[in-house]
């Protein structure tokens, strides 16, 4: 995953009436990936 895939993820996640677990669960994507690129994007912008 690289910082684009994971903004549009986030839009996706943002967007979406789903739980964060179950919509990761569905797009195919573990918690601790999502995890780990909302921290990394989050320190990188600030």
């Amino acid at each position: 995953m690289n910082r684009l895939e994971f903004e549009e993820l986030e839009l996706q996640v943002q967007q979406s009436d789903l739980p964060l677990k179950s919509f990761l669960q569905q797009a195919g994507v573990s918690c601790s990936t999502y995890h780990y690129w909302r921290k990394k994007f989050f320190s990188l912008s600030n």
